[in-house]
């Protein structure tokens, strides 16, 4: 869990700076997708721990940043075909939180009774904490929402 904890801090960190990479060779939005291919499949893990903290590090603000970035501009992906495979990246990421998010959850709740004392209580608060901000409901449908115009041209 601690090796795939710094892969997701190094991964957001990338993500963060993917904007300011050149746009002549689109190296800063194939980066983006690749974080984002990355993301959504440790999260189909569906590790609570692993899911808690891609949660906890605010994986999903810098994912809905990075969209707003490169589709604010319709000139920004020239091509068709990768402005297409971009959202069905976006939308296989927001699928994956999800699920992921609701599973842990559903753990967590199981697991609250049965936790002992001290360091676990606190790391069991910590993970409900990361998975309550991560599944708000506005952010979240404010992004999808934002996702099916994109998908539908209006």
């Amino acid at each position: 869990v601690v090796r795939v904890t710094r892969l997701i801090q190094a991964l957001m960190h990338t993500l963060q700076r993917a904007p300011n990479f050149p746009r002549n060779d689109d190296i800063g939005l194939a980066c983006m997708l690749h974080i984002i291919r990355a993301m959504s499949t440790i999260l189909a893990l569906r590790d609570t721990d692993i899911t808690c903290q891609v949660m906890e590090v605010g994986a999903f603000a810098t994912v809905q940043a990075a969209f707003d970035i490169y589709f604010r501009d319709v000139h920004y992906i020239r091509s068709d075909q990768l402005y297409s495979f971009a959202l069905q990246q976006l939308v296989l990421f927001a699928r994956n939180w999800l699920t992921a998010g609701g599973i842990t959850e559903e753990v967590l709740e199981a697991n609250a009774g049965t936790e002992r004392a001290g360091r676990e209580v606190r790391t069991g608060d910590r993970n409900r904490a990361a998975i309550a901000s991560g599944l708000d409901p506005c952010p979240m449908l404010n992004f999808i929402v934002k996702l099916v115009a994109k998908l539908t041209g209006k």
